[in-house]
């Protein structure tokens, strides 16, 4: 892990002394405020780096990860370390120690092929059998989800039942535009309930007989595992009509 860790920190030292140079470059042609405060977080980040330190553990603001966001730094990205341990890991098997303050996952590589090879109902029952509740492949998405701070929503509809990743915290409006974009534009409100809910009642129309579907407006911030349907505004006759010439005159 440290050899990772220091080839990593090189590549993102390199990377921030070039950027660093060309800044300063800039500023003797014509310095702003807005250089120097650029600059100075530069110095810091190439500090950080000599000192051993990530740039996912510094104390950045919103506006500074905006300006590092561009470089990709390999050190500012979110980090977890995957395990391959044995079918049973006991005392005599102790998982080995690191030094890493990040989320650690252990799976069974042996197990999951096992697993691959079954029935869901066959799965089921061989998880039960080696007293495990989930697969490792579950354990490793959700433990991403946390870590990237994402969230699932759902839709149904006649047609299809789907899954949606959102970040954590974004409201309806920018729900409907992972969809599509104009839904977020059009976005009037949308009902909601809870997935569990919409299983345990068969759908939509038992949803709203039981009342247990909610109305949200544009400021409803989603949760995990909410079940979905947009109400938004159609596309304009204008806005079709051009398409229309666009395509005629293409």
């Amino acid at each position: 892990m440290e050899i990772i860790g220091v080839e990593l920190a090189l590549a993102d030292l390199d990377s921030a002394k070039k950027y660093l140079s060309n800044l300063k470059s800039k500023a003797k042609s014509g310095p702003t405020i807005a250089l120097e405060q650029e600059i100075k977080l530069f110095e810091r980040i190439i500090e950080a780096l000599n000192d051993g330190q990530a740039i996912r553990d510094l104390p950045l603001t919103y506006d500074e990860k905006k300006l590092i966001k561009t470089l990709n730094f390999l050190t500012g990205k979110p980090m977890m370390v995957v395990l391959n341990i044995d079918e049973v890991c006991d005392a005599k098997q102790p998982v080995p120690q690191l030094n890493f303050n990040g989320p650690i996952i252990e799976i069974s590589a042996k197990i999951e092929a096992e697993l691959a090879d079954l029935s869901s109902v066959e799965a089921k029952e061989f998880l039960i059998s080696i007293g495990q509740n989930q697969t490792g492949l579950d354990k490793l998405i959700l433990a991403c989800y946390k870590l990237l701070n994402l969230i699932t929503f759902l839709t149904s509809g006649p047609m299809e039942s789907r899954a949606w990743t959102v970040a954590r915290g974004a409201k309806a409006p920018q729900a409907a535009g992972v969809i599509h974009s104009d839904f977020e534009k059009g976005f009037i409100r949308a009902e909601v309930c809870d997935y569990n809910d919409f299983i345990s009642l068969g759908g939509w129309p038992k949803m709203k007989e039981s009342g247990k579907m909610r109305l949200e407006g544009k400021d409803y911030v989603m949760r995990d595992g909410d079940v979905v349907f947009f109400h938004v505004l159609p596309l304009s006759f204008e806005l079709l009509k051009s398409g229309w010439k666009k395509r005629l005159n293409s």
